[in-house]
């Protein structure tokens, strides 16, 4: 035989050998790759069916083998657990249906407490600004309280001031009519008792005479006047008597116009500081009113912003509720897809077919193949070329052995 027939037969060998050993490596690949899955379904079905300890137990035995090869009791657990997952899933929608009406009404409540709580709010601002209109009508309150109180306090001044002028000019009139009705008098009619009394009322004309500024002239000849009786006087002494009397009279009617206008004054004065005592009195009643008004204002207020707290715990309380509503529509809805994958996964055992995971590995099947740094001579005549494909399964053993 040539060596170049031999050379190739042996290339031949090693290549077949090769291609062999692949297709028994990605057949194993497959083989893991189901059994994974496999496992991985039945995991996830005991774990939905924990609690469950028959089914638990009896379910691995039931997944063995293929559908066809399965007896009455592998068929009836599966039967059982699927019954088991239906119920559950009819159980989690149902509830869930529930959640989602009861999480409904929770917003529809926490709105509307939202709402009352805006409204309140309003309320605290409107009494905030209550407060403050109050403050400041009090304030200008106190400031007429303090402006009347000063005018009536310079009013009052000026009340004393003319009470004083008007008993000065009514007490100086009032001397002046007691010198004139009595002493004059008595010194004109001559009807004193003794010369004491007779000088004692010399005296006290003379005294007037001068305090009134009456002529140096008539207050020196009022002792020769008065010291005679009247039969006894002569036609100066008349004179000056008369001269006296005028005097005295014209003073005394002074002193009278000054009383009047005193009396005038002091009464408009006195008017005043009774009209000036009324406004202040009605400003301090308006200050007390306004007192009351604030006090009321306040207490408004403090009720308006203890309603505004409740309000935000209501509100903040109201969203937890639907905040704990809102997690609990999330966690139904990953137990309803857990419970889905469940029921997919015990079909999958159920029917035993992993084909997916075939394809894809077939898929890769189909990938080149590199041989690195092989000694043997692969060059073989077009003559000697073999078909691959025609291979057979049976001889691949035989091949790998070799």
């Amino acid at each position: 035989m040539p060596v170049c027939i031999v050379q190739s037969k042996t290339a031949l060998k090693v290549r077949v050998s090769f291609i062999a050993h692949r297709i028994y490596s990605s057949e194993l690949r497959i083989l893991r790759i189901m059994a994974m899955t496999k496992s991985a379904d039945l995991s996830l079905v005991l774990k939905s069916l924990d609690g469950m300890h028959m089914l638990v137990a009896a379910l691995p035995h039931a997944a063995e083998g293929e559908p066809a090869e399965r007896h009455s009791f592998q068929t009836e657990v599966f039967a059982m657990a699927k019954d088991a997952l239906s119920r559950w899933q009819t159980s989690a929608a149902e509830e869930i249906v529930i959640t989602i009406a009861s999480h409904a009404e929770e917003e529809i409540k926490v709105n509307t407490l939202k709402e009352q709580a805006r409204m309140i709010i309003a309320a605290e601002e409107e009494a905030v600004a209550d407060v403050k209109a109050k403050t400041d009508a009090l304030a200008a309150a106190r400031s007429e309280i303090a402006l009347a109180s000063k005018q009536h306090s310079d009013v009052e001044v000026l009340k004393k001031q003319e009470s004083t002028l008007f008993s000065q000019r009514k007490e100086s009139r009032d001397s002046a009519v007691f010198i004139s009705e009595s002493m004059l008098n008595m010194l004109k009619s001559g009807g004193w008792e003794d010369s004491e009394t007779q000088d004692e009322a010399i005296e006290a004309v003379m005294t007037f005479l001068t305090r009134i500024d009456a002529e140096p002239a008539m207050v020196a000849a009022v002792p020769g006047c008065f010291k005679l009786k009247p039969e006894a006087r002569g036609e100066f002494d008349g004179v000056v008597e008369e001269g006296i009397s005028t005097a005295i009279a014209s003073h005394i009617e002074r002193l009278t116009d000054d009383v009047a206008k005193s009396s005038r004054a002091l009464d408009l004065v006195t008017a005043e500081t009774l009209g000036l005592w009324a406004i202040l009195d009605l400003d301090r009643e308006s200050a007390t009113i306004a007192e009351c008004d604030l006090s009321s204002a306040e207490d408004s207020l403090t009720a308006a912003s203890a309603k505004r707290v409740q309000a935000g715990k209501v509100v903040a309380s109201q969203d937890k509720i639907v905040a704990i509503k809102g997690k609990m529509i999330t966690s139904q809805k990953t137990t309803i897809q857990e419970l889905t994958d469940t029921s997919e996964a015990l079909e999958r055992l159920c029917l035993g077919g992993y084909t997916v995971e075939l394809l894809e590995a077939d898929e890769k099947m189909g990938e080149p193949v590199v041989v690195e740094k092989m000694d043997v001579d692969t060059g073989v005549p077009c003559s000697m070329a073999v078909d691959l494909e025609c291979i057979s399964a049976e001889v691949l053993p035989v091949a790998m052995v070799a």
